[in-house]
């Protein structure tokens, strides 16, 4: 299976991929914290790098987060920007790339 970019908590963002990965135990789930690392993503090339050979190497990537009044939290688009500065959009090219969001109960 797919990296999972996903959240910390286990709210109903992180229930829908465990969902995912309990009716589909044949495939590997690979979790990348891209928006808890997202400082140490801008800082460490290094960092960025095992994460995008990660998403290079996968079959697909699923985008999950919880959606704030139809915002994506600043993390993960500055993990969208970093990948755009860097060149590294085509490791996502050619994978299917699903959305999963929540919605905020606030």
């Amino acid at each position: 299976m797919p990296p999972f970019f996903g959240s910390r908590d286990v709210g109903v963002t992180r229930q829908y991929v465990l969902h995912l990965q309990k009716a589909f135990p044949q495939h590997e789930t690979v979790v990348l914290r891209v928006a808890q690392q997202s400082k140490e993503l801008a800082e460490d090339s290094t960092v960025f790098d095992k994460v995008i050979a990660e998403v290079r190497s996968s079959h697909g990537v699923i985008w999950a987060f919880l959606l704030y009044i139809l915002l994506v939290s600043s993390q993960y688009r500055k993990f969208i920007e970093l990948v755009a500065e860097r060149g590294a959009h085509a490791a996502f090219e050619g994978n299917g790339n699903p959305l999963t969001r929540t919605r905020s109960a606030k």
